[in-house]
C-alpha cells in the first residue's frame, strides 16, 4: 500500500510497510528503520533512522490528535544530520505531529508531521511533508536517542558536538566544571579538544566570545589557539539542577569552529 494513499497532499511515497519519510530542506528522507517506543509514563518516541541520520518525535500521550512543538511545549522533535549535528524544535523551533490512527490492537501508529528545528544562532533545518505509516510500537530501546544529561548515568557530563574547519568533531569525553564562578565545558578526543567558558550567571541569550567572562579555545595536538571572535547562545540554564544547554561558533587564528552545541550538567 502506498503512503501516498494515506496523505494525498504529500508527495513523498514508499511501497514498504511500515515506513517513515519526509523532506528535509527539500531533500527526500526515507528511514531504513522506523519504530516507536512506549515509555513508562505513557509517552512515546517515534523514530526513523538511516545509516547516518536520525529523526525523532516525542509525544506526551498515546492517542490520536495534534501535538504541537516549540516553546515550552511538552511535545518535541529533533533531527540528527549526517555530520552528527542535532537540531531541536524546543524552545526556538515550531511544528506539529498529527496522529491519525493509534492502533492499540496491532500496536502501530500512523500520522504526519512538519517542523522547523534549530541550533540557535547557528543553523536551521526544515522538515516537511512528513509521514509515518503503521510504525510498530512497544517497550524497547531507541538506537540513537537524544540523551538528556539529567537522565544519563555515564561518566560524561552530557552531550557536546561541533565542526572544525568543516569536519565533524565528536568527542570521546565531555566535562563541565564550575571553576571560580565560571563554567568550563570541554569536549575531547585523543588529538583534539574544544573548550567553552562562560559565567555561572549566564542566562538565556546571545553572547560574544569577547565579552567579559566568556572564552573559547581549540587544541590540536600540543597547540592550543584561543578564540578571537565568535558567539555563544545559551538556550537554557537551570542553576538548581546545574544543567546548561547552548550553541557556539568561533574563530581562532588558524581554525574555524562551527555548529557547536552542548547540553551538560556541571560539577
Amino acid at each position: 500500500m502506498l503512503i501516498v494513499a494515506l496523505l494525498a497532499s504529500c508527495t513523498v511515497q514508499e511501497d514498504r510497510n511500515p515506513a517513515l519519510q519526509s523532506s528535509i530542506n527539500d531533500v527526500f528522507f526515507s528511514a531504513v528503520d522506523s519504530k516507536a517506543v512506549e515509555n513508562e509514563d505513557g509517552s512515546f518516541y517515534i523514530q526513523g533512522t538511516t545509516q547516518n541520520q536520525n529523526l525523532t518525535i516525542y509525544v506526551a500521550s498515546p492517542q490520536s490528535g495534534e501535538y504541537g512543538f516549540g516553546g515550552n511545549n511538552e511535545n518535541s522533535a529533533s533531527y540528527i544530520s549526517e555530520k552528527d549535528v542535532t537540531y531541536y524544535t524546543n524552545p526556538f523551533g515550531e511544528g506539529q505531529a498529527v496522529i491519525t490512527n493509534w492502533d492499540s490492537t496491532n500496536k502501530t501508529i500512523t500520522g504526519r508531521f512538519d517542523f522547523t528545528a534549530v541550533i540557535p544562532g547557528v543553523d536551521t533545518v526544515r522538515v516537511s511533508k512528513g509521514v509515518f505509516y503503521k510504525v510498530p510500537y512497544g517497550f524497547a530501546v531507541l538506537e540513537n536517542p537524544v540523551v538528556d544529561p539529567e537522565e544519563d548515568s555515564s561518566t560524561n557530563a552530557g552531550t557536546f558536538a561541533g565542526a572544525v574547519d568543516g569536519d565533524s568533531f565528536t568527542p570521546f569525553a565531555v566535562s563541565a566544571v564550575n571553576n571560580d564562578d565560571f563554567i568550563n565545558i570541554t569536549g575531547s578526543t585523543v588529538q583534539e579538544s574544544i573548550s567553552v567558558t562562560m559565567p555561572i550567571t549566564a542566562t538565556l541569550g546571545s553572547y560574544q566570545i569577547t565579552e567579559p567572562g566568556f572564552a573559547a579555545s581549540y587544541r590540536l595536538g600540543a597547540v592550543t589557539e584561543n578564540a578571537i571572535s565568535g558567539q555563544v547562545f545559551v538556550i537554557s540554564h537551570n542553576v538548581e539542577t546545574k544543567n546548561i544547554k547552548g550553541t557556539f561558533s568561533f574563530m581562532t587564528e588558524n581554525h574555524s569552529v562551527a555548529l557547536g552545541q552542548f547540553n551538560v550538567i556541571y560539577e
